[in-house]
């Protein structure tokens, strides 16, 4: 959901900042938790047609069809609703894996805006007693398709708070993740370092660590205390010891200091 490619771990990219935008506007969000409640698509819901995405050079159709074969594992039947495949060996573009990632998804959704609201699961939403923030990140590389949910009142000012999704899937497909976090560019908005005043921004997602990794085969000469030689495996080495932070572009996982609005 990133509009290019995914060679980070962690990804926000466009289309997860304009599905922020929309849980992050009260009547949206609440529009969004009642559609969720009454099995209305996902990709309905989510801002796929929002057109703040045209510069993508897709199209709503494209980017439903993308969304939900890819992250659902759907195909269009006869009729041409979207419905799920539960035969195929693999989920979607998930590699080695296989669940009801829709339903999942579904799930927390619900049950972040539910946290963000004040509201018992299932409970009315006129029955809500806050309005709190909602972020979304997705995780990738892990062995499950999972969503967590995690939340945190401010110890600052009574009533005011944060929920967090972070969405952790298997990799994905053909997108395969750069050892190398750090990118030639001329913007300062993704620059290593983040430029001065950059925390002031109102958004943001930095990566910190070593730069760059090398794959290498390692030998050890330690025995086991079976009385054997442990077989040579690979690991991945960084060939420094600096680290640095780095803001990834959004184009690759990245956002917008502005953010990407639903429109």
């Amino acid at each position: 959901m990133t509009g290019g490619a995914m060679p980070y771990v962690m990804d926000k990219g466009p289309y997860l900042s304009v599905l922020e935008d929309l849980l992050n506007t009260p009547a949206r969000r609440l529009q969004m938790l009642t559609g969720l409640r009454n099995d209305e698509p996902i990709s309905e819901l989510i801002g796929l047609d929002s057109t703040s995405l045209d510069g993508d050079g897709h199209d709503l159709p494209y980017r439903v069809a993308v969304f939900n074969r890819l992250w659902f594992g759907m195909e269009l039947d006869a009729s041409g609703a979207w419905v799920k495949q539960p035969n195929l060996p693999e989920t979607g573009f998930w590699n080695g894996y296989h669940g009801d990632t829709e339903a999942i998804l579904r799930a927390a959704l619900i049950r972040a805006i539910e946290v963000s609201l004040g509201l018992e699961h299932g409970a009315f939403p006129n029955l809500a007693s806050r309005t709190w923030p909602i972020e979304i990140c997705w995780l990738c590389q892990g062995p499950f398709f999972q969503c967590w949910i995690d939340w945190l009142a401010s110890p600052f000012s009574t009533g005011d708070g944060h929920v967090a999704i972070t969405i952790t899937t298997p990799a994905a497909g053909d997108m395969k993740i750069k050892a190398r976090i750090t990118r030639p560019t001329v913007d300062p908005e993704y620059a290593s370092p983040p430029p001065p005043g950059a925390w002031e921004e109102p958004r943001g997602l930095w990566v910190v660590g070593h730069e760059d990794y090398a794959q290498i085969l390692t030998l050890s000469t330690q025995g086991t205390p079976f009385g054997t030689f442990p077989l040579p495996s690979l690991v991945w080495r960084s060939p420094s010891t600096d680290v640095v932070c780095v803001a990834p572009a959004e184009w690759e996982g990245g956002v917008l200091a502005a953010g990407r609005p639903y429109i």
